[in-house]
């Protein structure tokens, strides 16, 4: 089976912007031929869940994604046995040879790199572009972790 990687990044430029952010991410979603998405974890699912009802989401749009997430952890974790010391993404990824391109950026850190973006006035370029660098090796890793699952 081939799978077919589709990585991109959309990004709210202000607190306000985020459920229009949402709804151009669930309107690309719903446009695809049957998607999959697949995650680290439960924090995507309930995090994207909680943006759809804060901001008022068309319900179907949501569970069309919603049903089609994927989360590896339990599947890679219960079935191998990786060298790490814990079974986040970092740990498991980084054990089967994925490096980040940034050593000084952590997921809580991207938080504050974000309300430091947001409190420049949206022009704290070098802010904005560690978090999508971030994500993005978030997503690289993720594939990393399934390929390397599917190559065994």
């Amino acid at each position: 089976m081939e799978i077919k990687a589709n990585i991109g990044h959309s990004f709210a430029d202000r607190f306000d912007l985020e459920g229009e952010n949402l709804s151009e991410f669930m309107s690309w979603a719903v446009s695809l031929d049957d998607p999959v998405f697949y995650h680290w974890h439960h924090y995507e699912r309930t995090h994207l869940a909680k943006m759809a009802e804060r901001w008022g989401e068309d319900p179907a749009k949501v569970s069309f994604v919603l049903d089609r997430l994927v989360d590896l952890s339990p599947w890679v974790t219960n079935g191998y046995a990786f060298p790490a010391y814990s079974e986040s993404l970092k740990a498991i990824a980084k054990s089967i040879g994925f490096k980040w391109q940034q050593d000084d950026v952590s997921g809580v850190g991207s938080i504050s790199l974000y309300e430091n973006f947001v409190n420049s006035g949206s022009i704290d370029q070098m802010s904005k572009d560690k978090i999508i660098i971030y994500n993005r090796d978030d997503c690289f890793a993720t594939m990393h972790i399934y390929d390397w699952v599917m190559a065994q």
